[in-house]
């Protein structure tokens, strides 16, 4: 449960900040605001500020003009998240995909491999060779069906 705030509290804030203007820091635009009001709107809907703790800070942080200024608004509050998580870096694609041989593993290969089998299994039905017919056969077979499968893929 959240303590009431007292008025003890509130006399300590305002005279911090009646003294702010002798703070220096770095200067902070929109953007920087912006991620500050939001903040303080959740820390807000998760039951941290009163609506007149709320309206106060939100104006602090309106007439605010450094990083320092700023954060004398969230004192009392849960620390801010400085900065986003980084994305988590992708796997890195397998060595083939990076190396020149990459064309081997396309359907067009397979295909040229797959006529040239089928060249090879008609060279054996010519002359007469069963292991050519076969083993052209064999492996035109395998290659057309690679091909498809790439082609689908």
């Amino acid at each position: 449960m959240l303590e009431p705030r007292n008025d003890e509290r509130s006399r300590d804030l305002a005279r911090i900040s009646n003294g702010m203007n002798l703070i220096k820091g770095t200067r902070v635009g929109w953007e920087g605001k912006q991620r500050y009001t939001d903040w303080l709107a959740k820390m807000a809907a998760e039951g941290h500020l009163t609506s007149e703790e709320y309206e106060a800070r939100m104006e602090w942080v309106d007439k605010a003009r450094t990083e320092d200024e700023l954060r004398v608004a969230f004192i009392d509050l849960p620390r801010i998240p400085l900065t986003p998580r980084p994305e988590p870096q992708r796997k890195r694609p397998p060595l083939i995909d990076n190396q020149p041989l990459r064309f081997l593993r396309s359907p067009a290969w397979t295909g040229c491999v797959a006529t040239f089998e089928w060249f090879i299994f008609a060279l054996g039905v010519t002359t007469g060779q069963t292991s050519t017919m076969l083993i052209g056969l064999f492996f035109a077979m395998f290659f057309t069906a690679i091909t498809i499968v790439r082609m689908k893929g």
